[in-house]
């Protein structure tokens, strides 16, 4: 059994890490709850339907991001910042080597994807599919992982709280915009 420093180092790092990816969830749902209530359901199912990230990429950034993560914390414990910043970037790099590829395979073949996911009933949302592929230029890494390692993960509950303050504000200018 580990003494309570470490359950307290746990919480301290940990919880703010819980609060992050709940406020995650909302972000990436949030839309739809939003759409849901001021649009008939038609148009909804168009928006959702288009509305889809394909998990590989974030699966990919995950996975090399994980595997470094004991790097990350050993060069910052060491006060190597600037390593710890080039292998960070050298792992965006690499993930960017495969997703880009595979992102651009998408993207040429959207329509043909999309048809086969949902058929040409929901055709109309095609252009929002497009748009969330473009979304996974950023699915390259994890953009926390530094700060994480850092053991400053109350920053990234911070970022994710003012992240879904904009996507509201964001949300209700587009409304505003298209109504």
């Amino acid at each position: 059994l580990r003494d309570s420093n470490t359950w307290s180092n746990y919480f301290k790092i940990g919880f703010p890490l819980y609060v992050a990816s709940f406020i995650s969830i909302i972000v990436s749902n949030i839309d739809k709850a939003w759409l849901s209530h001021f649009y008939s359901k038609d148009q909804f199912a168009v928006y959702a339907a288009g509305a889809l990230e394909i998990p590989l990429f974030a699966m990919l950034s995950a996975a090399f991001s994980q595997s470094t993560f004991p790097e990350y914390v050993r060069l910052l414990s060491a006060n190597l910042q600037e390593e710890a910043k080039e292998l960070w970037i050298n792992i965006t790099r690499k993930v960017s080597y495969i997703t880009y590829p595979i992102l651009f395979g998408c993207m040429l073949f959207a329509n043909t994807i999309f048809s086969a996911i949902y058929g040409p009933s929901l055709i109309q949302g095609l252009i929002i599919f497009k748009t969330f592929l473009l979304i996974a230029l950023w699915r390259n890494n994890y953009y926390g992982a530094l700060i994480s390692a850092s053991g400053k993960s109350k920053w990234i509950s911070f970022y994710s709280a003012l992240n879904l303050g904009l996507v509201i504000i964001g949300i209700i200018i587009v409304n505003k915009f298209f109504s």
